[in-house]
């Protein structure tokens, strides 16, 4: 990292507190980690290479920057709130924290240079000597020939050259010069292959910075998350939708489950407050209360539970709650839970674009729901693009009812959005791209009627279960959409009702290639049918044709046992008189 950059991340980090914006914390974080990254490194880098000297300037440079940016920011906003008022106060503080954070560092580390010496300072005084007759072992050997051995003398290391000369008085003479020292201690550790280490070194701590980062910005977010509700605001603000209306949302002590609350203020001051429990999942109501307060007394008028359509209210003649039954479309309308958006807070132009918005959010999630509904998943290309997919049934409907969920609530949203707009005599702009649920809506209802068949004998159900449960997997497994293998189940129930004389079934089997359906009964061989020609007819048209087989059986069995009693005496009559 540069020194410009490293001596300006300090004024970062008070330009982002003086700020006062919702990235203001996020820029100080990151400048304030960046900047202890930073000093770690560049004080841990010095250290490891014994420059003390080095370490001690660095880390002055660090806090000078920090003190003036603080103080370049306390500064300068006084002068900005008399030329700009909060706004100039904001910008001066953040010109302050930078300029003030740039002069601070720099003085930091021109009075560090000066108390220290400098990066590695010269030995002040005589350079120590060592006998010669110890027998030392260079060190490092330089180009030139020169010979210096590093030697631990009372616990501090230090370089001594390695003199053959005779005319010299010492044989070992300490290096007292800055560079030199300097240029030694880096040849010897590149030699040694510290630099791969303390590489090594940095980016693990390099790392463990970034971990912990990214950690703080996790905990940032979802502290942030926590603390706010669907609209965007902390949970219990108030916002004004009309003169005499507000709305808020709050947790609720149900789990899933969010609580809008609306407070009406009326002429006669009095206070409504309607509060509806809200499934976040769902995106429904599933509860309403409303209360009233008139002069100061609270209490509960209506209370109704939007999952069974009941509830009690008020009768203001008795004062007694009395109960009453929501019909069909009061349920829905009761069901429909708010919207999110302010949408009377927007002007025309935000209003028209938070429309196309929602709109195509709408149509994002019926295509969703459509394609999940249908067996068919949408392709990445195109929205109307479909093809076969095979989805587990059960994570197909959890799948299905959280698209519901979007769905109710882009509904919610887009309503909201188009009646702010009747009401300002805007022209309401066409939904478009809405797939076509007819002929899902058809299959549906076949569907319907094939499930609920009031025609079918307890065997034929029996059957019908067996067939699901032991064909309705392998089926899938090889492609087949849930029409299709209602359809074979559906033609496994004629089949068996075909050859009912053969007894129960034991088993339905699908072949290897999943081209024939194998029956085994209780008393007859083995039996098949083709899937292909199965799959022509509709699951209903293979039902009646077991109902009417059924029918058919049942009355020739009651044609046969008049005919089997009116003969039973011609048969035994010899029997019984040879007895």
């Amino acid at each position: 990292m540069s020194s410009t950059v490293s001596t300006l991340l300090p004024g970062a980090v008070e330009a982002g507190r003086q700020s006062n914006l919702p990235s203001g914390k996020y820029i100080a974080y990151g400048a304030k980690a960046l900047g202890r990254l930073e000093g770690t490194y560049v004080a841990g880098q010095h250290l490891i290479q014994g420059n003390g000297a080095e370490t001690v300037t660095a880390s002055a440079t660090i806090g000078g920057g920090i003190a003036g940016a603080y103080a370049g920011a306390k500064a300068l906003a006084p002068l900005g709130a008399i030329a700009g008022g909060v706004a100039g106060a904001k910008a001066f503080a953040v010109a302050g924290g930078v300029l003030g954070a740039t002069a601070g560092a720099e003085a930091a580390e021109s009075l560090a240079e000066i108390l220290t010496g400098g990066p590695t300072p010269d030995k002040l005084g005589p350079p120590l000597t060592l006998p010669n007759h110890l027998k030392l072992e260079p060190t490092v050997t330089t180009a030139e020939g020169d010979r210096y051995a590093l030697v631990n003398v009372e616990g501090k290391y230090s370089w001594f050259g390695m003199h053959d000369n005779p005319t010299l008085p010492a044989r070992y003479i300490e290096v007292v010069s800055g560079a030199k020292v300097n240029e030694l201690t880096r040849s010897y550790l590149d030699a040694a292959g510290f630099p791969e280490q303390a590489e090594r070194h940095n980016a693990e701590l390099a790392e463990q910075h970034r971990t912990a980062l990214r950690e703080q910005f996790r905990r940032s977010e979802t502290e942030d998350t926590n603390s706010l509700g669907p609209d965007g605001q902390p949970w219990g603000t108030p916002t004004r939708t009309s003169p005499n209306a507000t709305t808020e949302w709050a947790r609720s002590p149900q789990p899933g489950q969010l609580l809008h609350t609306t407070h009406l203020q009326s002429g006669d001051n009095t206070e409504t407050r309607i509060t509806k429990s809200v499934d976040q999942a769902r995106w429904q109501v599933v509860g309403e209360q409303v209360h009233e307060r008139t002069h100061g007394v609270e209490r509960l008028v209506s209370i109704t539970d939007t999952t069974s359509g009941k509830g009690w209210t008020l009768d203001r003649a008795s004062g007694q709650m009395q109960p009453f039954t929501l019909d069909a479309e009061a349920v829905a309308l009761a069901r429909m839970a708010p919207a999110v958006q302010n949408h009377r807070a927007l002007n025309n132009h935000q209003l028209q674009q938070c429309h196309r918005q929602e709109a195509e959010q709408l149509a994002q999630s019926m295509h969703s729901v459509y394609a999940l509904a249908t067996g068919q998943a949408v392709s990445s290309g195109s929205k109307t693009d479909t093809h076969e997919s095979q989805v587990d049934p059960q994570q197909r409907e959890q799948a299905i009812e959280a698209g519901m969920g979007r769905f109710r609530r882009a509904t919610a949203e887009l309503l909201s959005s188009r009646e702010v707009m009747r009401e300002r005599g805007m022209e309401l702009p066409e939904v478009t791209d809405v797939p076509d649920l007819s002929r899902h809506r058809i299959q549906t209802q076949e569907q319907t009627s094939i499930t609920q068949a009031p025609e079918l004998t307890a065997l034929q159900q029996r059957h019908h279960q067996m067939a699901q449960n032991q064909l309705g997997p392998l089926l899938r497994d090889h492609g087949h959409s849930a029409e299709q293998i209602e359809r074979v189940n559906a033609a496994a129930v004629s089949h068996a009702q075909q050859f009912a004389h053969r007894g129960q079934v034991q088993t339905f089997l699908l072949s290897r290639d999943g081209a024939s359906v194998a029956v085994l009964q209780e008393s007859a061989p083995m039996s098949e049918f083709s899937v292909q020609e199965a799959q022509r007819e509709k699951p209903q048209q293979h039902l009646e044709r077991a109902h009417a087989l059924a029918h058919e059986q049942g009355r020739e069995r009651e044609q046969a046992i008049p005919a089997q009693a009116h003969a039973s005496p011609e048969v035994n009559s010899p029997a019984m008189a040879r007895r």
